[in-house]
């Protein structure tokens, strides 16, 4: 289920006894309001820039039923881009994979981690976020969760975080090649990106 999640760029939860795969958003569909963290004495954190290796793009290989050899996507550009190991059932799981991990991997993300002395539990992945406290580039950036780890013990109840820059839809680079050997399927590939809809954030 998580690789599932993942694939897709979504959360996977279980509400009311339902498994649940979604965009975080409210019942009604609207987006989530963001919650404040307001820094106080106890909480640890770092501020840095997501890098991620500087890749130019990600490949998703597949199996092409009617050949029986394998295919790849690009998602980016292909010149130096990261692989993943699943080989997938069809191009349109592999492209889907390879545009969610390529949004991820984006580079020029500033990523800011805290764990707070208190912890709460309204924290989730997709969460917008604004602080306070903390230095003014921080407290100024409109941020969001995409990861957290709750932990209840003999310390007490903390939340870890993990907040990316939230960045405007179509701010990143999302451009869809195939792989050398498909060349001749590019209008179908484009075709099939287009009608594919994929906007949720990883959970970690």
């Amino acid at each position: 289920m998580r690789r599932l999640a993942q694939t897709y760029d979504c959360i996977c939860t279980v509400k009311s006894g339902k498994l649940l795969f979604s965009a975080a958003r409210t019942p009604s569909g609207k987006q989530l309001p963001p919650v404040t963290i307001v820094r106080v004495d106890g909480d640890q954190h770092r501020w840095s820039r997501a890098d991620r290796d500087s890749y130019s793009g990600v490949r998703a290989m597949y199996t092409n039923i009617k050949t029986g050899n394998r295919s790849a996507v690009v998602a980016g550009i292909s010149g130096r881009a990261k692989e993943l190991r699943t080989t997938f059932a069809s191009r349109e799981d592999a492209l889907a994979a390879a545009r969610a991990e390529w949004l991820r991997i984006q580079p020029g993300i500033f990523a800011f981690e805290v764990t707070l002395a208190y912890g709460r539990a309204d924290l989730t992945p997709q969460r917008p976020v604004r602080v306070a406290g903390y230095k003014p580039q921080i407290d100024a950036t409109p941020w969001i969760i995409t990861c957290v780890r709750h932990t209840l013990d003999g310390g007490g109840y903390v939340s870890q975080l993990t907040l990316e820059t939230e960045q405007a839809e179509g701010s990143r680079d999302t451009t869809v090649q195939p792989a050398r050997n498909d060349w001749h399927r590019y209008a179908d590939l484009m075709s099939s990106f287009a009608s594919h809809d994929a906007t949720c954030t990883r959970l970690s």
